[in-house]
């Protein structure tokens, strides 16, 4: 079930630039600062580059925040992260550094500031470096109690 956000709302504006393309997005917060719809506006170095990129991705926000507002947001970070077309490249962020498309970096960036789906992804990986402090200190208590199969007998 779709749930639309109120009259009046809180937002925050995001500028950055993919590949040297300055861009914005406006995104509308729910009261739980959950985001509920997104809008892109572009530079003029998208638009002398690029024309008509900016008129796409207006349409595609309409569409992934109609999605949002039905719950779909794992299912859009599955789909649309990492999607790769121009233009793509650096970012000032810390976090992405490197975006594949405009799409990657918008996806990923509401992902960082409001969902954490990335994150979860990154913990579900195999591998040392995706463990968290959690994984590593069930590890340990696991090894401990395998260690000593006396005491759990007795209990």
């Amino acid at each position: 079930m779709r749930h639309r956000l109120p009259d009046t709302r809180l937002s925050t504006t995001h500028k950055f630039s993919v590949g040297g393309c300055e861009c914005y997005i406006i995104v509308g917060l729910y009261e739980t600062r959950k985001p509920g719809e997104i809008f892109f506006r572009a530079g003029n170095s998208l638009h002398d580059k690029f024309p008509g990129m900016e008129a796409a991705l207006e349409m595609w926000c309409i569409a992934i925040s109609m999605l949002m507002q039905e719950g779909h947001w794992p299912t859009l970070y599955r789909k649309f992260a990492h999607q790769r077309f121009e233009p793509s490249g650096f970012v000032s962020d810390p976090e992405v550094k490197n975006a594949k498309s405009i799409v990657d970096y918008i996806i990923r960036w509401i992902d960082k500031e409001f969902f954490h789906e990335m994150e979860q992804e990154r913990i579900q990986q195999p591998g040392p470096e995706s463990r968290t402090e959690k994984e590593t200190e069930r590890k340990k208590e696991q090894e401990s109690r395998d260690a000593s199969p006396e005491e759990t007998q007795e209990t």
